[in-house]
């Protein structure tokens, strides 16, 4: 029997009680056991070290405490021998435990590397450190498990944010050389673009990737990135228990502010260490039937293809403010929206015709009208809404990288170009968008589009002297200036509020654009927000990594509750 992917699978609160199944026993369920997560999710709170209290839970592991029982590897294979990883017993396993430890001893490099694996899914920064020196001293590689792809796979907005990357990216060199893109052909983006669809949709991996059809669940699902629940979780091991492998979509929510936020985050990291920004994704690839050709997507048809998915299978209160900020993010960092990629009709339509060729190069922009077109009339308001802000975005930094290369110097346009408006140039056809190919032609530095006063950074500092991705277009910028102040002051404490705040009304916003007013919410008109500059970013020491303090004009949050985790800036600084 087919199922629908929007159907709980779970009959009723009955089918998840542990009463006295002897499987529910082994996994120390019980009658009053928790079986449903939290509503309401739990977010991190970068904050510098002055301001930072010392990290004390109990179950916070340091190097200096293992250091006592001996290396992390030597562990594993101590609990391997003694079954301390199961109640279980060895006898009604399948595999003799002995003869894997035993083998084990033989090959200490592959604990090392399964060690690592483990201390990026659980996210122990202090492990994973320490396992760094070890696998230094042992001329350990730990490529083959792509290390980036399971950060992003198993990323926790609820308690680390992006601080997995941060140590990822500062111990290992040369690592999105050799890891940017894994086994399946999927880039460390396809990675963080499968988590927004895993935590936030009912979506089927078959639909993200052909190769990965007939998979029920994607990997990670056991953890949430809001942390609604983990893998120990008293309501996980009561699902699993009644033989479900997959979360019920109940228990799922819409792309929320933490989610958002730790993606936005991890994202800037990989680009910033020179990531291939328009390296063609692995995800929605199709191949066509007439002429053999491969159609690969580039980032940003693929994060609007995302939205398409949260829109068809995701929450009911979905308004794509999450994705906004990722297609903000990804434009900030120099991805370039006027590329275009083949888009097959099958993709949309999910109808093949092998007699001839129904795939046509669209730009981001033209991809997203065309979804507008073809799906909008069933969509709520608000989801409508989202997407035409997306639309605008899109189309209004496509504009920005097609007159880039004709800007001078001192940020005039040239002639052969000054009477062009925005609507001549969506109007034209797509495949002359490709005239924009090379970043640094296109983009004009801070020092051109504003003085060093307005700056107000050392004319040292790499990411002052960045080429503005936004060009000319203040309104941009200030969009961003203000969904990073939104995501870092904001968030749903009750079930019954808002997943965006009234600072951020994203009709409001959507009038002002489509009137030609420019970007205009509450953070922006009433001078809510701390310094910015024109490219959008904070004038703070971590502008990749801004704190609540370094944007608030004021005091105004209301994240400092006890279901926010405290955590450091990012080492890295950007540039």
């Amino acid at each position: 029997m087919d199922l629908d992917p929007l159907q709980d699978d779970a009959r009723n609160d009955e089918d998840c009680r542990p009463d006295t199944d002897p499987d529910k026993i082994i996994l120390g369920l019980n009658a009053n056991s928790r079986l449903k997560p939290s509503r309401i999710c739990f977010w991190s709170i970068h904050e510098r070290d002055e301001f930072l209290e010392v990290y004390t839970e109990e179950h916070a592991w340091t190097a200096e405490e293992s250091a006592a029982v001996g290396p992390f590897p030597e562990k594993l294979i101590r609990n391997l021998q003694s079954n301390s990883f199961s109640n279980l017993m060895q006898t009604s396993l399948p595999i003799s435990i002995a003869y894997v430890a035993k083998e084990g001893r033989g090959v200490p490099e592959q604990f090392i590397i399964e060690s690592v694996r483990i201390a990026i899914m659980s996210g122990n920064i202090p492990l994973l450190c320490n396992l760094f020196e070890e696998a230094e001293e042992s001329e350990v590689c730990i490529d083959e498990i792509f290390p980036l792809h399971l950060a992003a796979t198993y990323l926790d907005g609820a308690v680390g944010c992006c601080l997995v990357f941060d140590c990822l990216m500062l111990e290992i060199t040369n690592i999105l050389g050799d890891c940017y893109v894994n086994d399946l052909g999927h880039t460390v983006l396809d990675a963080l673009m499968m988590t927004i669809l895993r935590s936030h949709s009912a979506c089927d991996p078959g639909i993200v990737d052909p190769a990965l059809k007939g998979q029920i669940r994607f990997p990670g699902e056991d953890i949430d990135i809001c942390g609604w629940w983990a893998a120990d979780s008293e309501c996980i091991r009561a699902l699993y228990a009644t033989g479900k492998r997959t979360i019920p979509f109940e228990w799922k929510h819409k792309f929320c502010h933490t989610s958002a936020l730790a993606i936005c985050h991890s994202i800037s990291f990989f680009c910033s260490f020179r990531a291939p920004r328009d390296y063609p994704s692995g995800l929605f690839r199709r191949i066509c039937g007439h002429c053999g050709r491969r159609l690969d997507l580039l980032p940003l048809h693929t994060l609007m293809l995302v939205a398409l998915q949260l829109s068809l299978y995701g929450k009911d209160d979905e308004d794509l403010f999450g994705i906004l900020a990722c297609l903000l993010c990804l434009l900030v960092n120099h991805v370039d929206p006027s590329k275009t990629a083949e888009i097959s009709d099958a993709l949309l339509n999910d109808i093949y015709n092998d007699d001839q060729c129904s795939h046509k190069p669209l730009t981001p922009s033209r991809l997203t009208e065309r979804i507008l077109a073809q799906f909008s009339a069933s969509w709520s308001p608000k989801l409508v809404t989202g997407w035409r802000i997306c639309y605008w975005v899109l189309a209004h930094a496509e504009f920005e990288w097609i007159l880039g290369c004709d800007r001078t110097q001192d940020g005039t346009i040239n002639s052969m170009t000054q009477d062009i408006c925005l609507q001549e140039t969506l109007e034209t056809p797509s495949e002359t968008s490709t005239i924009a190919s090379s970043p640094q032609n296109l983009h004009l530095p801070c020092s051109v589009l504003h003085s060093e006063e307005e700056i107000g950074l050392d004319e040292n500092l790499k990411w002052g002297q960045e080429k503005s991705a936004f060009g000319m277009n203040r309104d941009l910028a200030k969009l961003w200036a203000a969904v990073q102040t939104e995501m870092l002051t904001y968030r749903r404490q009750d079930k019954c509020d808002s997943w965006v705040s009234e600072n951020f009304d994203m009709e409001d916003l959507l009038q002002s654009l489509e009137s030609g007013e420019g970007a205009c919410v509450r953070l922006i008109t009433e001078d809510m927000m701390e310094e910015y500059c024109k490219c959008g970013r904070f004038l703070c020491d971590s502008p990749m990594c801004p704190t609540s303090f370094d944007v608030q004009a004021g005091w105004f949050s209301n994240m400092n509750t006890p279901r926010a985790t405290y955590i450091r800036v990012s080492s890295w600084q950007g540039g």
